[in-house]
Parts: C-alpha cells; structure tokens; sequence
C-alpha cells in the first residue's frame, strides 16, 4: 500500500509593510519610505544605517541606474563585487530577495521577515492583522508599547473599520494616513505539500482575494 499525505496553510501578509510601495513609476513615496525606516528603527537598525538602507532599497527597485546618497546602490557597485550582479530595477519578487541589495544583512532580513512583504504595488496595510511592530510603523507617533496594547484590545474586539481604529489610538497626535490602512485583508500566502510515497511536492501561491473569488497572482513549486 502506497501511502500519501496532502497538507497546507494560509497565511495573511496583508498585515505587513508592502516593500514594492516604496516607489512607483512617478518616484518616491515618501510616506512608505518613513514607514519602511520607522520599521528599521525598531528592529534595532540606527537612524543613519536606516538611511541607507532605504537608498539601497530604492535604487533596487528603481528603473535608472543613479545611485541615491547616502548608501544607495546600482549595477556598478553590485558588478564589482565579490559575487557580480545587477540591481533589479524593478519590483521585488519576494522578500528574500532583500539578501542581494547593499547593506541587508541575513540576520537584518531574518529580522524583517515577520513585518514586510513583497506584494504588488499599491497595498493597504490591515490594522486588524498588523502585528504591534507595523502598527507602531505605520502610525506616525505610535510608540511600540502603545501598539502592543492596540493589539490586545483588537483580540477582544476588533476595528470595526479605519475610522474606528483611528478613535482608538492613545493619542490624537498619532494620525496615520487613512489612505494606507484597512481593516480587511486582500493578500493571501498559500503554501501547499504533498506526498505520495518517497516524492514529495511543495507549492506556494500567491492570492488576491479582491474579488469574491481570489485570483492567483504566482504560483511556483518549492
């Protein structure tokens, strides 16, 4: 008898920074670029390496080859170094990517992981999913001890919607911007395995659930 097994889960990244809203084809947002340094900062990145790193970032995702200062990065650079590339000029494909641009560490991007993804462009960030650390990132003023509170108050009721959530901030000086927030979630990481006898088969898909029936934005095998 040939024994088989079919497993899966589904994880929210709607709760995340969404890394590919940093730039669009008409430039920088600088908003999501704050958010994205607020988020070094607390994972324990200092405010001048954290300047850097978000040059490196975009002169990754940008479609020139100039680089930004301080710590930006563009094929130049990358082609002299020790293992030769390019910059991608384009979107991130996955987060894990983040280990090829200049000044991302594996521990740093360890440390990120839980917080960023790498989505299509022009996401909202889920304030119902958001763990502590993208709330207090989000929110301009939002400390990380006033976020963690947010949090346990949504496990016993969550926001209604962004005004509600705006209502239950601890301070009126903490104002996000509405624009960015939301309180359902759209992204959906599937992650499938299988196995039938000694084979096995690993499956991940991306999902946009924006309409009533989600859409598959990738899909590859592991």
């Amino acid at each position: 008898v040939v024994e088989g097994e079919v497993s899966g889960e589904l994880k929210d990244l709607s709760g995340r920074i969404n890394l590919n809203n940093l730039i669009r084809a008409d430039g920088v947002v600088t908003e999501e670029v704050l958010q994205f340094r607020r988020l070094l900062g607390i994972v324990g990145v200092s405010e001048a390496d954290s300047a850097g790193l978000a040059s490196a970032l975009l002169d990754w995702l940008d479609a020139d080859d100039t680089p930004r200062m301080p710590g930006g990065a563009e094929s130049s650079w990358y082609g002299s170094q020790k293992t030769p590339r390019r910059a991608a000029n384009g979107r991130l494909a996955a987060v894990a990517e983040l280990n090829q641009v200049r000044g991302f560490t594996p521990d740093l991007v360890a440390a990120l992981t839980p917080f960023v993804a790498a989505l299509p462009p022009d996401t909202t960030v889920n304030v119902n999913t958001a763990p502590a650390e993208v709330l207090s990132a989000v929110v301009p003023g939002l400390s990380l001890d006033a976020a963690r509170i947010l949090v346990a108050q949504r496990s016993r009721a969550w926001f209604k919607d962004v005004a509600d959530f705006n209502a239950r901030l601890p301070s009126q000086d903490a104002r996000p911007d509405t624009s960015r927030l939301a309180t359902t979630s759209r992204h959906f990481l599937a992650t499938g395995r299988a196995r039938f006898g000694v084979s096995t088969v690993r499956m991940e898909v991306l999902l946009d659930r924006s309409h009533r029936w989600p859409d598959i934005v990738w899909q590859k095998l592991l």
